[in-house]
C-alpha cells in the first residue's frame, strides 16, 4: 500500500489556549520598519533610507518550553529514571528510525473528559478498525481534546492513556505515541500568582503577584477588592490603581476569571505525586519572616513545602502560622495584628524532626 505522510504539526501562535495557563509560549513580532535601524548596524555607512522602503528584517522573538506546540517527548521529560533505575533518554538519544513508521490512529473521542483508557479499551478499538499492531508502529490517539483545541476548556478536555493502556502498546513493539497521561508536576504553578505574572498586567510584578495570592483566596474574589484591599495586601498605590484599571476592562476581568476556572479544572484533573498523602501541612499558608540560625529561609521553605504546606511571602488573613527567626520584623507585627500564631526557631525544629 502506498504510503501517505499526514502533517499533524501545529505553529505557535499568542493568545490561544493551547498550553494550561502559565506554559504558553510568547512571541514577538519585530515588523520590517521597526527592525531597520539595527539592520544597518551590520553593514558600516549604510543608512535607513537605503534599505528598500527603508525595511528591515521582520523577526519573531520566541519564549517557549519544551512541551510547546507539535513535540515529541523523551523518557526524561517525564522521569530522571527508566527501565527500573537506568537514566532516562534524553530526547537527542531516541533513535531517529523510531519516529518514522506506520500511523495507527486509536479514535477515544467518545470517552468523557478526566476517563483513564485501559488495555481492553485499546484491544476493542484494535478490534473495531480491524488491525493487529506490529513493532515500530506510531500509535497516534484521538480524544475530545481536539475539538477544544484553542478554548478556554483545551487542557482539561478529552481521556488519558492509563499504565496498562500504554504497557499493552509497549509489549506490542509500540515505542511512539502521542498521549500521556497528566503529569504531576503540571500542578506546580497552576495557582492564582503564576496566573496574574502570566497575564502580564502592568505594574503588576512577580513579587506583587505573590501578595495578591495570599491575600486573595481566588481570582473572583481579587476582582471585587477595592484598592485600598490591594494596598492593604502589600501594592504599592501605583500598582494597585493600575490593577484596578486593567481589571475595570470587561475583556481582561473575563480572561482573568476563564483563566482561573481552566486551573481549576485542570487540577481537578492531574494526579498528586506518587506515593505522597497529605503531609501534616496540608492547607496550610506559612510565612517565614527574620533569620533562622541553623537552616537558611530557602531551606525553610522546601521542607515546609514538603510537608505540603504553602510557604507566602506577606501575612495576611489567610495564612496558618508564621516562624520567626532573629530580627523578625514587619511581618512579625502583621501576625500580632492579625492574632496569627508565631512559631520559633525551635518549635521549627522540633515539628521538622518529629516529621522528617
Amino acid at each position: 500500500m502506498p504510503r501517505r505522510f499526514v502533517d499533524l504539526s501545529i505553529y505557535l501562535e499568542n493568545d490561544v489556549q493551547s498550553d494550561p495557563p502559565g506554559f504558553s509560549p510568547k512571541i514577538e513580532y519585530v515588523r520590517h520598519q521597526q527592525s531597520a535601524s539595527d539592520v544597518i548596524k551590520f553593514f558600516p555607512g549604510l543608512k535607513e533610507e537605503d534599505l528598500p522602503d527603508a525595511e528591515g528584517w521582520a523577526v519573531e522573538n520566541v519564549t517557549l518550553n519544551t512541551h510547546n506546540g507539535t513535540h515529541l517527548d523523551a523518557p526524561y521529560h517525564f522521569h530522571s529514571t527508566m527501565n527500573h533505575g537506568e537514566r532516562a533518554w534524553t530526547i537527542d538519544e531516541v533513535p531517529l528510525d523510531w519516529c518514522f513508521g506506520d500511523g495507527v490512529k486509536l479514535d477515544f473521542t467518545r470517552f468523557p473528559d478526566g476517563y483513564v483508557v485501559t488495555d481492553k479499551d485499546v484491544e476493542a478499538e484494535l478490534r473495531r478498525i480491524g488491525y493487529e499492531l506490529k513493532e515500530h508502529d506510531i500509535v497516534v490517539v484521538n480524544t475530545a481534546a481536539g475539538k477544544a483545541y484553542g478554548q478556554p476548556n483545551y487542557v482539561s478536555t478529552g481521556c488519558g492513556m492509563g499504565y496498562k493502556a500504554t504497557m499493552y502498546l509497549l509489549e506490542r513493539g509500540v515505542r511512539i505515541g502521542d498521549a500521556h497521561p497528566p503529569s504531576p508536576k503540571l500542578r506546580e504553578g497552576l495557582d492564582l500568582a503564576t496566573l496574574l505574572v502570566d497575564l502580564e498586567i502592568p505594574k503588576v510584578t512577580a513579587v506583587r503577584a505573590a501578595q495578591l495570592a495570599a491575600a486573595f483566596a481566588d481570582a473572583q474574589a481579587l476582582l471585587d477588592a477595592p484598592v485600598h484591599a490591594l494596598v492593604t495586601a502589600g501594592l504599592p498605590a501605583e500598582s494597585a490603581n493600575a490593577l484596578v484599571a486593567w481589571l475595570e476592562q470587561e475583556a481582561n476581568a473575563a480572561l482573568l476569571l476563564r483563566s482561573a476556572q481552566a486551573q481549576a479544572e485542570l487540577l481537578a484533573l492531574l494526579p498528586h505525586q506518587a506515593g505522597q498523602g497529605a503531609g501534616p501541612l496540608e492547607g496550610k499558608t506559612v510565612v517565614l519572616t527574620g533569620t533562622l540560625a541553623a537552616m537558611s529561609r530557602d531551606e525553610a521553605k522546601e521542607k515546609l513545602e514538603a510537608l505540603g504546606a504553602k510557604v507566602a511571602g506577606s501575612v495576611s488573613k489567610k495564612t496558618s502560622f508564621v516562624v520567626a527567626g532573629e530580627a523578625a520584623g514587619s511581618k512579625l507585627a502583621k501576625a500580632g495584628e492579625l492574632g496569627i500564631e508565631v512559631w520559633d526557631e525551635a518549635r521549627l525544629q522540633a515539628f521538622l524532626a518529629e516529621h522528617a
